[in-house]
């Protein structure tokens, strides 16, 4: 079995390291009562390596836009980070 990366083994400050994964689509619902509207939309998420804790951004759609505000409120709200991984989705490329 291989080794831990260094970042989930060192002692470090929460989401000072971290990993980042859009979901797929999902509907949501915008009203209530009759007339109820639906939308589709994604969920971006933020896990640290240190702690293991779980970030939710709710995104409009899989693009690279939307995923560059997700960043931006991410790091407004928990600071900004030394590394960030990804698997490297298309939708991660800014413009």
């Amino acid at each position: 079995m291989g080794g831990l990366p260094k970042a989930c083994v060192e002692i470090s400050r929460p989401f000072t390291i971290y990993s980042c994964v859009f979901t797929g689509s999902i509907e949501i619902k915008l009203s209530k009562g009759r007339g109820e509207e639906f939308t589709k939309a994604c969920v971006s998420l933020f896990v640290c390596l240190a702690t293991k804790v779980l970030h939710l951004e709710l995104v409009g759609d899989l693009n690279s836009e939307y995923f560059i505000s997700a960043v931006k409120r991410f790091t407004s709200r928990r600071g900004c980070p030394s590394h960030i991984y990804s698997d490297n989705a298309t939708n991660f490329i800014g413009v």
